[in-house]
């Protein structure tokens, strides 16, 4: 320290020390010297060994400490000496001649200011950062030191300490990052197979239809990621399940009113009878003309509906603007299916979550029983939507019993044995074809 001073061609040289020279000083303490002076060698006699061109405020803030006690005149500074002349004004009028600082030393840094007691405000306002910026990599400056090697190494980019940094264990953490300094790369998708197991986010169907208000409302806790990249994660899932539970009963009401036997479930489809189904797919040809017509209107109906929907639950999630659109989407459904089923009528209906429109519907109805006796003997009934048969039938006659007398395998039998003999002699002599064979 007693071998540096600032130089006079400093563009800031005469100010005096501003106000927050005692805070960068303590960082400097806290943290060590993240960046060197620029320096060029002293001239004559009045001047130190090292006259600083860029780093005033630094050399302040040791001066500082210096007049507390908490440091002497051999405390160590790292400098970087400019010889040239050209380097050397470059350094007074511009910044490009010092070294930059990797995140990785940043992310060390405020680890160290944390240990000395320094609060996140604090740090903010040395580091000229926002303090969501400094708390973001607080949660790095947990992480093994093995990671931030590969960090600042290059085996691993920003992204993927932060995946590393949300795992709890620190074991794992560890080993992760040692993989990755060796070289052999950093696995991804492990990290985020294990970090969304068993997680519930607010992508999850359920929430479309009740909205963070309402299950917050209920008692259920929210996490957020510090990150701001991944999806916050829902903390409380029998909440969630109870609530849209609630909510699509109180849809599923005005159905059941009508004679409808309506489930509402979040989970496993519910135990139907047996002789209840449902429509499926309907393709063209399976119905007559006038009836796919009709199907198709139904369709398309439904289809605008449910994007009405879409469009409200964007917007809000009150049951006052949501409910009339939902129950207009379910009736569309309704409508739909008994066009594709031809007349027959819907009985029941299965109300499950929807990341869309909040709620799936599915229609079903008793399967259709085939009565004995309508069948005349000399006419056919065709099926409605069965194919139609073609023009040209060939000729049927019965074949003659073919004479079997005196016929045996014998020869076959022989024929089979040398060829099969022959095939494996031949796959010996050929594995490539054995294994194509095979």
């Amino acid at each position: 320290m007693r071998d540096t001073d600032i130089a006079p061609e400093n563009l800031r040289y005469n100010e005096p020390p501003d106000a927050d020279i005692p805070l960068l000083a303590e960082t400097l303490i806290a943290a060590g010297q993240l960046q060197p002076l620029t320096v060029r060698p002293g001239r004559g006699k009045k001047e130190q060994p090292h006259m600083a061109l860029d780093g005033r405020r630094r050399i302040l803030a040791f001066r500082h400490l210096l007049d507390q006690g908490r440091i002497d005149e051999d405390f160590p500074v790292d400098i970087v000496i400019e010889t040239d002349l050209k380097r050397q004004a470059a350094a007074v009028l511009l910044t490009n001649t010092a070294v930059p600082v990797h995140v990785a030393d940043v992310i060390a840094a405020i680890g160290r200011m944390l240990k000395g007691k320094l609060g996140v405000p604090v740090i903010a306002k040395a580091l000229g950062y926002a303090e969501l910026d400094v708390k973001r990599l607080a949660a790095l400056s947990a992480l093994p030191q093995v990671a931030l090697e590969a960090l600042k190494m290059g085996r691993l980019n920003l992204r993927q300490a932060k995946l590393l940094a949300r795992l709890p264990d620190k074991a794992e953490q560890a080993d992760l990052a040692r993989m990755a300094l060796d070289g052999h790369g950093f696995q991804d998708w492990r990290v985020t197979e294990k970090l969304d197991e068993g997680r519930v986010t607010v992508r999850d169907p359920r929430c479309a239809l009740i909205g963070p208000e309402r299950y917050a409302a209920a008692g259920g806790r929210t996490e957020t990621d510090l990150f701001g990249e991944m999806a916050p994660v829902l903390l409380d899932p029998a909440i969630l399940t109870e609530v849209w539970t609630t909510r699509a009963g109180e849809i599923a009401k005005a159905f059941e009113a009508e004679g409808l036997t309506v489930h509402v479930t979040a989970g496993p489809q519910p135990d139907l009878p047996d002789d209840l189904e449902t429509l499926g797919y309907v393709y063209g040809g399976m119905l007559p003309d006038a009836a796919m017509a009709l199907y198709q209107d139904g369709r398309n109906a439904f289809n605008a509906a449910t994007e009405t929907v879409c469009t409200l639950l964007a917007e809000t999630t009150e049951a006052a603007a949501v409910d009339a659109s939902i129950d207009a989407m379910i009736r569309a459904r309704l409508v739909m299916d008994q066009a594709g089923w031809q007349g027959r009528v819907a009985t029941t209906l299965v109300l499950s979550p929807s990341a869309r429109a909040g709620i799936e519907v599915q229609c079903y109805t008793p399967v259709e029983l085939e009565i004995e006796g309508q069948v005349e003997d000399d006419a056919e009934v065709v099926p409605a939507g069965a194919p139609p048969q073609p023009a040209y039938r060939p000729p049927e006659v019965d074949a003659p019993e073919p004479e079997t007398e005196g016929v045996n395998h014998a020869l076959h039998a022989v024929r089979t044995d040398v060829a099969t003999r022959g095939l494996i002699r031949a796959l010996a002599d050929d594995p490539g074809t054995a294994f194509t064979a095979l």
